[in-house]
Order: structure tokens, then sequence, then C-alpha cells
């Protein structure tokens, strides 16, 4: 895992937090609950996609998928949300095999 603390956005006054998450064949929290939470984008840069879950563990090909990456390192699939529709929730992923998730969180 590795993370990326970027400066205050000035316009929205948050802070971004980016971090690379490693997800496999096992339950991975993507990132914690956090009531504080204004801003969050996920998407996935490895080559598999992955099934989430909100709260609870991830069970593969069970929860909201996001699609691979067409290649290593480009953009899959993605959720975001900001403003009044973000969760707060703690979100857990799972997938076939090893891929990467790149998750940025502003509080």
């Amino acid at each position: 895992m590795s993370v990326f603390h970027a400066a205050a956005h000035p316009a929205n006054k948050i802070t971004i937090t980016q971090t690379v998450v490693s997800v496999g064949t096992t339950d991975t929290v993507l990132v914690a609950a956090n009531p504080s939470r204004k801003y969050l984008a996920l998407c996935v840069i490895g080559t598999t996609g992955v099934s989430l879950a909100f709260n609870q563990v991830a069970t593969l090909n069970s929860g909201w998928p996001l699609a691979p990456a067409s290649a290593l390192g480009t953009q899959g699939g993605q959720f975001v949300w900001e403003s009044t529709g973000i969760t707060t929730d703690a979100i857990h992923a799972i997938s076939s095999a090893a891929t990467t998730v790149v998750v940025m969180e502003g509080v």
C-alpha cells in the first residue's frame, strides 16, 4: 500500500489522501468508515475487476462490481462520491486474482 497526502484543496477546504491498495482473493478493506469524509473516489487500475461490499466482508461476484482496467495502470471501473451523497461506510473489496485499486479520500 502506498499513500500520497495532497495539500488542502482551497475551494472545498478538504485534504485528499491517495492510497494504492492491493486486492486479492480474500477480503480487503479499501477504506475504513469515516464520518468526516467529504469526498471518496475508487478506481481499479489492475487488470482484474473487484466486487465491493459496504460495512461487511466482500464476497466474490456478489457485491457491487468495478470493472478491470484494459491495461495495467490504466483506468478501469470507478466510483466517485462527493457532496451530500457520500458514503461514510467502510468499503471492502475482493477479486478473483491480484489487482490494484486507487482510493482517494477527502476530509
